[in-house]
């Protein structure tokens, strides 16, 4: 009998070492996961941004930036205009935000011309 307790206090003590680790791997899991989802959508919609940034409806790019938490900037060349989308993920895994900072910036850029075709 005393045999058999010394097993299970064994197996318990191995138990409660381990679970720590798993629980950071499964975080970092989630985290990634989110991180990669977020780019996914953000490159689904740059797109869409960018036809409400060419034909000029402010209203309507301000309201899909803000309701999806996008920052956009645009720069202007002579013949190119580039519009960069950033968007930031919060990073709930101990550890991790020490690697990647407490928030990871997605960034995904388009480039339009703006020339004419001749």
């Amino acid at each position: 009998m005393h045999n058999m307790l010394n097993k299970k206090g064994q197996a318990l003590i191995e138990f409660l070492i381990i679970l720590p680790m798993f629980l950071l791997i499964v975080m970092g899991m989630f985290d990634f996961g989110n991180i990669l989802y977020q780019k996914y959508k953000l490159e689904n919609s740059v797109d869409y941004i960018v036809d409400l940034y060419r034909d000029s409806k402010e209203e309507d790019l301000e309201v899909y930036l803000d309701k999806n938490g996008i920052d956009m900037y645009t720069r202007f060349g002579d013949d190119y205009n580039t519009v960069e989308l950033l968007k930031r993920v919060d990073i709930i895994t101990p550890g991790l935000d020490l690697i990647l900072g407490d928030t990871y910036k997605i960034r995904t850029t388009k480039i339009i011309y703006e020339g004419n075709y001749e």
